[in-house]
């Protein structure tokens, strides 16, 4: 048995109210698959992948935590993917950088070359770059393709786009949260994670 483990900085205020009523406005209006009102942590994911033990990687984290100074990161912009994920992106920072490559160095001989089977039945689709990373790290977009986001909404691809950004406009502010400590938790749909607290 794998475990499919999502290694993360929960997010904190004042974002995470932010988060929270996006969220809310995103499953009230285009009834989005996400809704943290049903176990589902927000968070910023530093790395994701299939681990045949969970023990390991806790005791590697703990390690991790201890050197963590922590830093303050922030957010800017949405962006709607084509999937229809709704994406609240980090601005680029050096540290959250650093820190998404220290946790890849760790966690990623743990995996003992676990690769999730989505990647495997899809793998041509990928570009070569990420191919690549799938062979290594198990997940296409580690590196420099690392595009760190706060995943708020999941809304079906039919869902007309001007209409999200007309509800979204008015809540569009830059915001931030301080990430003090790096979690892990379960992957549950959609790339959320799991709320264990």
């Amino acid at each position: 048995m794998a475990f499919y483990l999502d290694c993360f900085l929960p997010v904190g205020a004042p974002a995470l109210e932010k988060a929270l009523e996006i969220n809310h406005i995103m499953v009230r209006s285009f009834a989005s698959q996400i809704d943290f009102k049903q176990n589902i942590k927000p968070h910023l994911t530093l790395f994701m992948g299939f681990f045949p033990e969970i023990n390991p990687v806790q005791k590697e984290l703990l390690n991790l935590n201890r050197s963590f100074a922590g830093f303050e990161v922030h957010l800017q912009c949405f962006r709607l993917t084509s999937e229809g994920y709704l994406f609240w992106e980090v601005a680029e920072q050096k540290e959250l950088q650093l820190l998404h490559e220290q946790v890849l160095e760790v966690l990623n001989p743990l995996r003992k070359g676990l690769i999730r089977e989505k990647f495997n039945q899809s793998f041509d689709s990928f570009q070569p770059v990420e191919q690549e990373n799938i062979k290594q790290f198990g997940f296409p977009w580690v590196k420099h393709l690392f595009k760190p986001h706060l995943t708020l909404a999941k809304i079906s691809e039919q869902v007309n786009r001007a209409e999200i950004f007309d509800v979204l406009k008015p809540l569009c502010e830059n915001s931030s949260f301080s990430a003090e400590r790096i979690m892990l938790g379960m992957v549950g749909e959609n790339g959320t994670v799991l709320n264990s607290e």
